[in-house]
């Protein structure tokens, strides 16, 4: 069974891209799908309607010091030898056609530099909720999802195009590239060998893979006894958002594959 290590970024909050992306922003919807969420392809205001307030702007490209130090995850060999051969791909930096021979002792950390963040402001997204209405009589069962508190909001991606993969054992002890992977360091001159089990893929030209996230939980807060008696500003119920952790992304391509067992217990397919 393929397995998620781990994921140094959970200590600052972001969730993991089971395969990095380009088309995941901030404001996208999320959904609730077994142990993980996939997209809906749709930005919250189509599940919302408010003529007083817009949803918040999107601040792009910013810096991320802060974390410069932590934009790594591990896994087990199988998982990381096809994120490999995602990355390649989706960077245009050519296919893994070497062979591997990596036995399941092996483990493929990534990590992500020059990383640049694009995230909206949170007090912004729980105004435009608190002042908007669900849209009516459109979206019957994502507006049944949104009730029951199964739609999440991302409020940040990191992306880069830049990544170094390391292969160790599960003891820590370095394991030579060369002599695993034939030919890797050879694929593509933007890809360099900096040490005998380290190897930095850099893409100049493609727009950066989003590889993690942050997400609000859309909480439906519905009217208490209380507040109805009371005829209190909470009487129509509403909607509040929580800061979601432990959770990965999937996209079309994850479906078809075996549950992923992540350190918390939770199951995502990669």
């Amino acid at each position: 069974m393929s397995k998620l290590l781990k994921n140094f970024l959970a200590d600052y909050g972001y969730n993991i891209v089971a395969l990095p992306r380009t088309d995941i922003k901030p404001l996208i919807l999320l959904c609730q799908d077994g142990g993980s969420v996939s997209s809906l392809e749709s930005g919250i205001a189509a599940l919302f309607t408010s003529e007083e307030q817009a949803p918040p702007a999107v601040t792009s490209n910013t810096a991320t010091g802060d974390i410069a130090g932590s934009t790594s995850v591990s896994f087990d060999s199988d998982t990381g030898i096809s994120l490999l051969s995602w990355l390649l791909d989706k960077l245009k930096l050519g296919k893994l056609e070497a062979k591997a021979n990596l036995d399941s002792n092996k483990v493929l950390t990534f990590k992500y530099e020059k990383v640049r963040e694009d995230k909206i402001d949170l007090v912004k997204l729980d105004g435009f909720l608190t002042g908007s209405t669900p849209v009516k009589n459109k979206f019957n069962t994502f507006r049944a999802k949104l009730m029951n508190s199964e739609l999440y909001v991302i409020n940040s991606v990191l992306k880069s195009n830049t990544f170094t993969f390391t292969i160790e054992d599960k003891s820590g002890a370095s394991a030579d590239i060369d002599a695993t992977i034939k030919g890797i360091a050879a694929i593509n001159q933007n890809i360099k060998s900096t040490s005998n089990n380290s190897v930095t893929i850099t893409s100049r030209d493609e727009e950066p893979l989003v590889f993690a996230f942050r997400a609000q939980h859309i909480l439906y807060k519905k009217a208490g006894f209380w507040d109805r008696l009371l005829d209190s500003a909470d009487a129509a119920g509403g909607f509040t958002i929580r800061n979601e952790t432990g959770i990965v992304l999937k996209g079309p391509e994850d479906y078809a594959s075996e549950p992923l067992q992540v350190l918390s217990g939770q199951s995502v397919g990669l």
